[in-house]
């Protein structure tokens, strides 16, 4: 029993692994009508981000985010970059068209925007 108990600060932890299939469909900008829309494809991308990230502490944000859904928003940056370092240069890339794709829109509105720029703001200092 102690040799096993010496071993358990040891084992590995199951990796939490960033599902590019999950964000990609969330990130998927077709459709956007709206400003409504807009900020509706935004929460939707927050989340998901937050269930795929890789760091345990923002994933266990997400059931969090569910119940208050500032949590999320507030998470939008972290959790962006925790998934985007994962994700392959390819995958970086389709996402960051979507973004882009995101800004351009004349529809995105003022919050959706703002939150955009401000992630662009924080890569930059990352």
């Amino acid at each position: 029993a102690v040799a096993q108990q010496a071993e358990e600060p040891h084992a590995t932890k199951p990796s939490m692994e960033v599902n590019p299939y999950a964000l990609k469909k969330a990130w998927e900008i077709s459709l956007r009508a709206t400003q409504g829309d807009w900020n509706e494809w935004l929460s939707h991308f927050a989340a998901e981000l937050l269930k795929q990230s890789p760091s345990p502490a923002l994933r266990a944000c997400a059931a969090l985010a569910q119940r208050y859904p500032p949590v999320t928003m507030q998470l939008f940056n972290p959790a962006f970059m925790s998934c985007y370092n994962d994700l392959s240069m390819m995958m970086q890339m389709e996402m960051m068209k979507a973004l882009i794709s995101a800004l351009n829109s004349p529809k995105l509105s003022a919050e959706a925007l703002q939150v955009l720029l401000n992630l662009a703001e924080f890569m930059q200092h990352d």
